[in-house]
């Protein structure tokens, strides 16, 4: 005769697999997929650099002008390399801060873009880009920044007020720390993320379930809202109404919590840096009247 069921037991190990898979489990995923705790998964979404020597580094001529090597230190002591292209008689040095990939052979684009009308330009590449040393970090790209804008005052010995920063994508939350902490002669935004933390949220939305100390510092000093708030540094957004990586309602929050004075080349169709950004009519001509304003 077989045993009876013991339903008790039963039910106890029911409660306890049920308590495991339905409490623990997503609990223990949450607490794992939490900003703070798998900040090293993050760095690998957020940073998708090219070592050298991968990449053209021919250093081919741009408008006549033949790039030399800027080799210079960050902040954090790690050596970074970068290309500047120096135009005689330039009014103004761009300071460029790339955004998240590849590293700074790629944007010879936007270096011919500001040589064009009328600057030198300055590319560098963040810890662990290119030919510079370490890894990149949240909190290494804006001691890497500042170690870039020290070299065109320390070594090319270029005051403030001749230089313009610019950052593209993740590169404008680095421009607009700086023109938080320095008295520049403008910062241009190409592409601007409002915040680390609003970019982070609107690409994966289970990030809008962690309150704000489930975030590091590091990613919350990654905020442009609050870096432009008070920043009286002249400011020029350009923004894609159709960016599928930065939403455009990001920029018109931006620009309407940016300080005076600011200008806006809110550019109708175009998404991240494509083809209808990069050609639209107004886009050169705006930046060289904001250059000339300054």
């Amino acid at each position: 005769m077989s045993k009876s069921i013991r339903w008790p037991f039963v039910l106890r190990g029911v409660a306890i697999c049920s308590f495991i898979i339905f409490v623990l489990l997503p609990l223990a995923l949450y607490i794992a997929l939490s900003p703070v705790v798998a900040q090293p998964l993050y760095n690998k979404l957020i940073f998708q650099p090219t070592k050298y020597p991968t990449g053209d580094w021919s250093c081919a001529t741009i408008c006549g002008i033949k790039p030399e090597d800027a080799d210079f230190k960050s902040e954090n002591g790690n050596k970074l390399h970068g290309l500047l292209y120096e135009l005689p008689g330039a009014q103004k040095t761009v300071l460029l801060s790339q955004g998240s990939a590849y590293n700074c052979t790629d944007r010879r684009y936007l270096a011919e873009q500001f040589l064009q009308i009328g600057c030198s330009i300055l590319v560098y590449d963040y810890s662990g880009y290119g030919k510079s040393t370490g890894e990149p970090s949240m909190q290494g790209i804006c001691e890497d920044g500042t170690g870039a804008l020290k070299y065109l005052t320390d070594v090319k010995k270029l005051t403030l007020d001749k230089i313009v920063l610019a950052g593209e994508s993740l590169g404008t939350l680095v421009a607009g720390r700086l023109a938080s902490n320095y008295k520049c002669a403008g910062v241009i935004l190409l592409c601007p993320l409002s915040s680390l933390r609003n970019t982070a949220c609107d690409t994966f939305d289970f990030l809008n379930y962690y309150p704000d100390f489930a975030f590091s510092d590091a990613c919350k000093k990654l905020d442009n809202l609050t870096a432009l708030k008070d920043s009286t540094v002249p400011k020029l957004l350009i923004s894609g109404t159709a960016d599928r990586l930065v939403k455009i309602k990001r920029s018109d929050e931006l620009f309407a919590t940016a300080a005076m004075p600011k200008t806006y080349i809110r550019i109708d169709g175009a998404d991240h840096e494509d083809k209808v950004m990069m050609e639209y009519p107004g886009l050169r001509s705006g930046v060289r009247k904001f250059i000339a304003s300054l």
